[in-house]
């Protein structure tokens, strides 16, 4: 999995640096508008969709092409927008560059099945994941998997607490006060 979040720290800086988007009709703006549906919901409509369908089967929001890079690897994303925030990365993968295979959710508003959201801290967490799935990924990040959809993972950024860089599975060291900082949805097929 962690080869799978890797390119996940690129994106999430490309996401906050483009704000720009675009808006394409062609569809009924009600039945898709994902601004208002959880992360399980996006996860389901998004994931394993063709790239060029999806830009025109979510016409509620807008959006903004994009290449993202990792290690001289490139693959293809997009990101969705509303007129306030950025919400999600929709992201194809270096093995199958048209379907979409991994979700960013970016959103504070939008919150997993068993409440998690973005900010949400680990006394929320801890409950509602698997805890010895936890990834030690690079980059001061420490993810954990959902226990009702292990195909999400929340980030939780440990840059501010150091002694947990080597974090060994001793939950007990993990202050309660960390706090989900993404939501990331791997499509499992």
């Amino acid at each position: 999995m962690n080869v799978l979040l890797k390119g996940f720290y690129f994106s999430l800086f490309v996401v906050i640096n483009i704000f720009s988007a675009c808006n394409i009709g062609g569809c009924d703006p009600e039945k898709s508008n994902v601004s208002k549906m959880d992360v399980n919901e996006v996860a389901n409509i998004v994931l394993g969709q063709d790239l060029e369908a999806l830009q025109k089967k979510i016409c509620s929001l807008h959006f903004k092409d994009t290449t993202l890079s990792y290690e001289d690897i490139e693959w293809k994303g997009i990101v969705f927008s509303n007129e306030t925030e950025v919400l999600f990365l929709a992201e194809t993968s270096w093995l199958n560059p048209q379907q979409i295979h991994r979700v960013a959710i970016l959103s504070k508003a939008m919150s997993t099945n068993s409440g998690i959201h973005i900010g949400s801290n680990f006394r929320e967490l801890k409950d509602q994941v698997i805890l010895q799935s936890y990834n030690e990924l690079p980059d001061g990040y420490l993810g954990f998997v959902d226990k009702g959809d292990q195909r999400i993972t929340y980030l939780m950024d440990i840059t501010n607490h150091k002694y947990l860089y080597y974090f060994r599975g001793d939950f007990t060291i993990l202050p309660d006060s960390l706090t989900v900082e993404s939501i990331v949805i791997v499509n499992s097929e």
